[in-house]
């Protein structure tokens, strides 16, 4: 005797089924995407640092001068190259000139590494540690010596001609270090200056006569 077996609709739905995922695994391939996320959002090279230094509530110099240090090794870890300088005993804050070494990096590339280096090594340092020491009465006057000593090693001429009333302060009445900033496209004929004298000229008026160092 012959049996005979049927196949009803839900058998026929259950192999469709099973056939759709069936050919679902076959064509399905897995793709790996790295994301690199914006350097904002990167963790600290030393997320412990700055929460360290605020313990104790006070600022040292040397905790200043590890904080600048630290900066600048963040923007070297980034890809960041150039120089700066900073003098913590003429309360001259760090300055900087520098780019980033990729040749794709844009203006919003340097903008965030700088952002965020500065949000993990420096924070409110210097605001914190200039309330707690402010300047000395003579600090312009050194101030003025640095500048002075810095332009003459480029051109004793300039040096000479720098303003008693110098002053880092640019809503004071005396003209400020930044006004002094030569235009390399006006070369002086009377000073004789060459485009790399006017370079360094500003350097020094930028950086109030510290030592310019080089990174990256």
């Amino acid at each position: 005797m012959l049996g005979l077996v049927g196949c009803s609709d839900d058998d026929d739905d259950a192999s469709d089924a099973v056939a759709q995922e069936s050919a679902a695994t076959e064509t399905t391939t897995d793709f790996i995407v790295e994301v690199t996320p914006p350097v904002e959002m990167q963790a600290s090279a030393d997320p412990d640092f700055l929460p360290g230094v605020l313990a104790d509530d006070v600022v040292t110099a040397d905790e200043l001068d590890a904080a600048y240090q630290g900066f600048i090794g963040c923007l070297t870890e980034g890809g960041a190259a150039g120089i700066y300088a900073y003098d913590i005993a003429l309360h001259i804050d760090i300055t900087s000139d520098w780019s980033l070494a990729s040749a794709d990096a844009d203006t919003n590339a340097a903008a965030s590494l700088n952002a965020s280096c500065s949000r993990d090594f420096l924070g409110d340092l210097i605001s914190r540690y200039e309330a707690a020491n402010p300047d000395e009465p003579d600090n312009v006057e050194r101030q003025r010596e640095n500048i002075v000593e810095c332009l003459n090693a480029v051109s004793p001429a300039i040096a000479a001609e720098l303003p008693d009333d110098i002053t880092v302060d640019t809503s004071g009445e005396g003209p400020s270090f930044a006004e002094m900033q030569l235009d390399p496209t006006e070369l002086d004929e009377e000073l004789q200056l060459e485009e790399g004298q006017i370079l360094a000229v500003n350097r020094c008026v930028g950086s109030v006569g510290a030592d310019w160092i080089e990174f990256g």
